[in-house]
């Protein structure tokens, strides 16, 4: 309905330079915290390229780490020992880090839709609390620079500090990704929060094909600051 040109690739398919690459697609989206470990040097070549990956729905995106079985079945890799899958690689091509730090979660309870999404969603709304909120600061990257947000659902504490945003898009050097922190806002799970989900999703594929151009100029004043330094509130 949006225009798009849709396709449905498998790992495989995305590992293979010949049928994916920046030339062919503008974004690449993925649901949920899990990635196949194939993907991943692929997806290094693409954002680089200028191509767009987009999690949507991941509370931790990226972070689960998969493997092909050989009777087709996925599994997390490595299996052993426990938790040895977790990963950080897709979220530190993006400038970004998990830090395991309950002071720092779930603080925020001002949700707004920023004039970035008002650009190509008008009729987006503020949220309201409660939502959850895990720590996933900027860090700096090998070379120089480091992860920069640009909300499209601002996260604030009641303080007014921003916090890891709902829904953003995220730059690091010629690297870009959008990333949807909650399935509310594109499956619908809570129409009484958020209404607007399939127009965002199309929205969101708009957002990526303007950063593919380079139609959609990224400026200082749609950017906020969540840096690793950011102390928690007071109790």
């Amino acid at each position: 309905r949006s225009g798009a040109e849709v396709e449905r690739l498998s790992a495989e398919e995305l590992a293979d330079g010949a049928r994916f690459d920046a030339d062919r697609f503008d974004l690449v989206i993925f649901p949920g915290e899990v990635i196949p470990g194939v993907v991943i040097p692929a997806l290094r070549q693409f954002t680089e390229a200028g191509g767009v990956v987009m999690n949507l729905g991941g509370k931790l995106p990226f972070a689960n780490r998969l493997a092909k079985r050989i009777d087709g079945t996925w599994t997390v890799s490595p299996e052993s020992p426990a938790f040895a899958w977790q990963t950080d690689e897709i979220l530190g091509m993006f400038g970004l880090s998990y830090v395991y730090s309950p002071p720092h979660h779930d603080q925020a309870q001002r949700f707004t839709a920023t004039p970035l999404l008002k650009r190509y969603l008008p009729t987006a709304s503020d949220v309201a609390p409660p939502l959850e909120n895990w720590w996933i600061p900027t860090k700096d990257v090998e070379g120089g620079g480091g992860g920069e947000y640009f909300p499209l659902i601002r996260s604030q504490r009641l303080d007014g500090v921003d916090v890891t945003p709902q829904l953003a898009v995220v730059r690091c050097g010629r690297r870009h990704a959008i990333l949807c922190l909650n399935s509310l806002f594109t499956v619908g799970t809570k129409p009484e929060q958020w209404s607007q989900s399939d127009a965002l999703l199309m929205a969101l594929a708009r957002i990526a094909h303007d950063l593919r151009t380079g139609s959609l100029s990224l400026t200082a004043p749609l950017r906020v600051n969540v840096p690793a330094s950011l102390r928690p509130p007071p109790p």
